[in-house]
């Protein structure tokens, strides 16, 4: 059986209709999906503070206050424009506009392989069906954050990588330099990234014994892109810089941060080093070892930074699992490649059709699994969405809680205002936590937090009023730990709070979230 699916599989690869149709088939039927399902709650966040952004907000000021630096929104400004200048629905521009870079990624792949004709045709038409599939249906939920901008923008630069370590080539100046200027903004996303492009340019170093010059091209537009973001930062969002920087150091990690044994309770944490052994193992006996090196040491280093953040969400794992993806599907394609017609040719020369179908299954697993979840879901918006509707109607809506699902993307999908600069009040689960432990060491600067944080709610209720007010009121609250924490006793001590609150009637408790309705808010 193995041996037949090794051959099956090979005919298929061999074939263009397959080959190129597998790919465009994932395009069509993935945009379609995705149009029609929802958009996760950052990803909406994001689309929100960019209108904002465009209205003449000020970043880390009166808007997208929030731990992260401002790359992540400055990508989505382009669909965010073009809906404001066409009036379509910004979350399906969104949509569009990443599948679009999706494609031209896939096509940029699939240029740089056929450049390389000494590689087997199948290793080249396999390597773009799975590159397809990890773009497209490995996102799942995660469609649209930070680390799928990530695979689209580096992924082209990796593959470049590869080819050119295989062939011992180099790519043409123009295009290395513009791989290396795209593949420069995906890394810059989060610093942990930069461990990527490093542990590959070490590889690079001791594959070719030291001959490889770091002034290349593409290094010189990587680094060309990362000293531009650094220019940005200081000159167009400087408050990032000077206060969220040290609020974050302060107390983000303090709530937002898990346990060790949570990050590594994933399936990547055993699948990596058992691919990383069978790679090794196997490696004299394959066609094209180098591109399973690198897809596996960029999978190990994604994971370093996956458990360098300490957070242990699903989309922080994306970079790694789908690079683990790729590592085990290049094991089988090699057992494709070195298949012979002469079957004695075989026994020595190739990977048995075992270890390859093996490798074939895992890959598959791995996609399978992250396609099960079918996408973004938050019951939350499906079950106030009809408050919202009766209540801040053409209107706004806040949020007083920790987490940024419950006002995204239902805020997006209700087309209703948003009377807050955070997404979340995330500043304060870490300071509470702090002062409950007695584990603050610098008082005056969570002082300084917490006034900020109660002026700014304050200065967000007085200039845009909600007309409906959700408030976490849950017993165990989301990232507070053992602190019982009450948010109108907190912002009800400060007079000007307690004063506007007055105007507010309570309506329900659903979900553990009460509802309050601004007196003389729409449908009163």
């Amino acid at each position: 059986m193995p041996r037949r699916i090794v051959d099956v599989s090979r005919r298929l690869l061999t074939n263009d209709t397959f080959a190129y149709g597998v790919p465009l088939a994932f395009l069509a039927i993935g945009l379609i999906a995705q149009l029609m399902a929802s958009i996760n709650h950052d990803t909406a966040w994001y689309l929100h503070a960019g209108g904002r952004y465009l209205e003449g907000g000020m970043l880390y000021r009166d808007i997208f206050v929030e731990v992260n630096p401002p790359l992540g929104l400055f990508l989505t400004l382009p669909p965010v424009i073009l809906a404001r200048l066409t009036g379509l629905f910004s979350v399906h521009v969104f949509v569009v506009y990443v599948y679009l870079l999706i494609a031209l990624s896939l096509a940029t792949v699939w240029w740089v392989q056929q450049a390389d004709r000494q590689s087997p045709p199948v290793l080249r038409r396999g390597i773009l069906i799975v590159a397809a599939a990890i773009l497209i249906v490995s996102p799942a939920d995660q469609f649209g954050q930070r680390e799928h901008f990530l695979m689209i923008l580096t992924l082209p630069y990796i593959i470049m990588i590869a080819r050119d370590v295989v062939r011992g080539t180099r790519t043409s100046w123009p295009m290395a330099l513009v791989f290396g200027l795209v593949a420069g903004v995906g890394f810059a996303l989060k610093p942990h990234y930069l461990l990527v492009p490093l542990a590959l340019e070490v590889y690079r170093l001791a594959i070719t014994r030291g001959r490889s010059s770091i002034l290349r091209a593409e290094l010189l537009g990587l680094g060309t892109a990362l000293v531009a973001y650094a220019v940005v930062l200081y000159l167009v969002t400087p408050d990032y810089l000077t206060r969220i920087v040290p609020y974050a150091l302060e107390v983000y990690n303090v709530a937002y941060r898990n346990p060790l044994w949570i990050n590594l309770l994933r399936v990547e944490t055993f699948m990596l080093p058992l691919g990383c052994v069978v790679h090794l193992v196997t490696r004299r006996r394959q066609t094209a070892p180098h591109a399973g090196d690198i897809f596996l040491i960029a999978s190990a280093s994604f994971f370093v930074a996956y458990v360098a953040q300490m957070k242990g969400w699903d989309y922080h794992l994306y970079p790694a699992s789908v690079y683990l993806m790729l590592g085990y599907a290049s094991l089988f394609l090699n057992g494709l490649t070195g298949r012979r017609e002469n079957k004695a040719e075989i026994k020595n020369n190739s990977l048995t059709p075992g270890v390859a179908v093996a490798a074939l299954v895992v890959a598959a697993l791995l996609v399978a699994s992250d396609a099960s979840k079918f996408g973004y879901k938050n019951r939350f918006t499906d079950i106030m969405t009809p408050y919202v509707e009766r209540y801040a109607a053409n209107g706004s809506i806040a949020v007083l809680g920790a987490n940024v699902w419950p006002g995204f993307p239902m805020v997006n999908y209700s087309q209703v205002g948003w009377s807050s600069r955070f997404s979340s009040l995330w500043l304060l689960p870490g300071a509470m936590q702090k002062r409950f432990k007695g584990a603050a060491k610098n008082h005056a600067l969570l002082d300084e937090m917490e006034a900020f944080t109660r002026d700014a709610v304050v200065a967000d209720f007085s200039s845009d009023m909600p007309d409906l007010v959700f408030v976490d009121d849950r017993d165990e609250k989301t990232y507070f730990g053992q602190v019982r924490f009450d948010y109108l006793d907190y912002f009800g001590q400060d007079p000007r709070f307690a004063r506007i609150w007055s105007d507010y009637v309570w309506v329900a408790e659903v979900v553990g979230f009460d509802i309050f309705r601004r007196r003389c808010a729409p449908g009163c």
